[in-house]
């Protein structure tokens, strides 16, 4: 299990609205749960997220939870920012679930807010409002593959994504965090977060 954490002891001003969906900025915590299969990079991207949080001057912890240690064990990554301390490293209600498998996520929609967001890897891009929250399907093998990108980057397009949504962080701050983060691939990781907002966009406008 990897736990971390980050306080600043300042105020961070306000965060705006978003285009689509909205939280309720009285809650000073938002949830992000990454799920998939060991390999997919589910730990990555929310090490990427929170360092993204850091730079936007956000409160935020990161936990992870492994299966058997093995490739295709179940994993997942818990990711909190908040404007306040944080004082419970887990998540007990997912603002935002994001599924890098192909395996059902009827497992964790309990945990999801009623109001809250899911995103997953599918065959087309669609949107499935249901149960009150709301689900994007992206089509992400055939959008790296246009770009010519390792379907590898699965995991950043989706979380990129999942931020251009939600506006859970700074979008400049998760490209900030990739040049800090992996020097080596960073072309292709910001390639994949560039290719995750404009994916993002696309599931704005067909809303509107």
């Amino acid at each position: 299990m990897c736990f971390r954490t980050r306080s600043f002891c300042y105020s961070f001003g306000e965060t705006k609205g978003v285009l689509y969906y909205r939280r309720d900025q009285t809650l000073s915590e938002f949830g992000i749960l990454i799920v998939g299969k060991a390999g997919q990079g589910a730990i990555f991207a929310s090490v990427l997220l929170a360092e993204a949080a850091f730079l936007s001057r956000k409160h935020v912890a990161q936990t992870s939870k492994t299966g058997a240690g093995v490739r295709n064990g179940n994993v997942e990554a818990h990711v909190i920012v908040s404007d306040e301390p944080i004082y419970f490293p887990y998540i007990t209600k997912s603002n935002v679930l994001i599924s890098l498998s192909n395996n059902p996520i009827d497992k964790h929609i309990n945990t999801i807010h009623s109001d809250g967001l899911v995103l997953t890897d599918g065959c087309e891009n669609k949107i499935v409002k249901n149960l009150g929250y709301v689900h994007f399907s992206l089509n992400c093998k055939a959008a790296l593959m246009r770009e010519n990108i390792s379907e590898e980057q699965t995991n950043i397009l989706m979380l990129a994504a999942a931020v251009t949504l939600c506006d859970i962080v700074n979008i400049n701050c998760l490209l900030e965090a990739a040049k800090t983060i992996d020097q080596l691939n960073q072309k292709e990781i910001i390639k994949s977060l560039l290719l995750g907002v404009e994916l993002a966009q696309q599931c704005k406008n067909s809303c509107l």
